[in-house]
């Protein structure tokens, strides 16, 4: 099996499994005007994000409210897979709630381990469920990602450095084939988990405000420009020697394809599955966030 080396960020319809580094991605990192200051920092910070007040941040990483009281994140931000009682959830509105039960791992259809993890909240924000995606998105569909990953700082004709402190940014890119090979979807083995992921390819030349992932980002939420959760942010896929605190232009990031676990995250949830939303393989508004995040996750 080819073997690649990279990140992970805080995350079956793939052909071959892809053998993959471990490391937590983080912050949303923004080329160009809008990756600085309080730029797509708030929907309408340029376009609107209806579903920016779902996303928020939990343990390490980053995180989202689906509905029925139930949130979404990746199993790699915490220790042993799990997320205990008393752990707050933080809204982007600033609306704190607390994890009530011990949280339930996400599962492929062989019942293996993917890398995400469900959560379940004292009280029910005043939020509308979100609607998952029932398709897998194919290659050039446009996305949005947010997360509450690293500041970007100093730029070069290569890409960015990235700093402290986390700031919750949204910026948009468009599906690549997923790392490491041909196709829309490919399946990753990273840590104990086994994941479908799509892919994205940070560009210096892409969407008004092209994204990649870095740290703080694992857990966050990736929608299409119907406001259609479509993944989760995951991964990140430097090559060997890129250091630790760039995201260069050509880095790849991989996000957790919610078509493949829509079934198994509704069965827990009771989060309605659309009849027939999926997504679509158009361009979408440009919301993604294109963070600059390495194949070491980006929790």
């Amino acid at each position: 099996m080819p073997r690649m080396f990279g990140k992970l960020c805080a995350c079956l319809a793939g052909a071959a499994a892809v053998w993959l580094g471990t490391t937590p991605t983080h912050a949303v990192i923004v080329s160009g005007a809008n990756g600085t200051g309080t730029a797509n920092v708030l929907p309408g910070s340029p376009p609107p994000v209806a579903a920016w007040a779902n996303a928020g941040t939990i343990l390490s990483g980053s995180g989202v409210y689906l509905g029925n009281g139930w949130g979404l994140t990746a199993s790699h931000l915490a220790a042993a897979a799990t997320i205990n009682p008393g752990t707050p959830f933080t809204l982007t509105s600033g609306q704190v709630f607390t994890v009530d039960q011990v949280s339930t791992r996400v599962k492929n259809a062989d019942n293996s381990d993917a890398d995400l993890l469900l959560f379940h909240l004292s009280a029910n924000p005043s939020l509308p469920n979100l609607t998952m995606a029932s398709s897998s998105p194919t290659i050039g569909t446009q996305v949005l990602s947010m997360g509450n990953g690293l500041t970007r700082s100093g730029g070069d004709a290569s890409g960015y450095s990235t700093t402290t402190p986390h700031v919750y940014r949204w910026g948009n890119n468009l599906t690549s084939p997923a790392p490491g090979g041909s196709t829309a979807t490919t399946v990753v083995a990273s840590g104990d988990s086994t994941t479908t992921i799509f892919g994205t390819t940070f560009d210096s030349v892409g969407q008004s405000s092209e994204s990649h992932l870095s740290d703080g980002d694992s857990g966050g939420p990736v929608f299409n420009a119907g406001n259609v959760l479509v993944g989760i942010n995951l991964y990140i896929f430097p090559p060997v020697g890129q250091p630790g605190d760039r995201v260069n232009f050509g880095n790849q990031a991989g996000y957790a394809d919610i078509a493949a676990y829509r079934g198994k995250i509704s069965s827990i949830t009771g989060v309605p599955e659309p009849a027939s939303v999926g997504v679509l393989g158009v361009a979408v508004v440009g919301l993604l966030v294109r963070r600059r995040i390495r194949r070491d996750g980006c929790g």
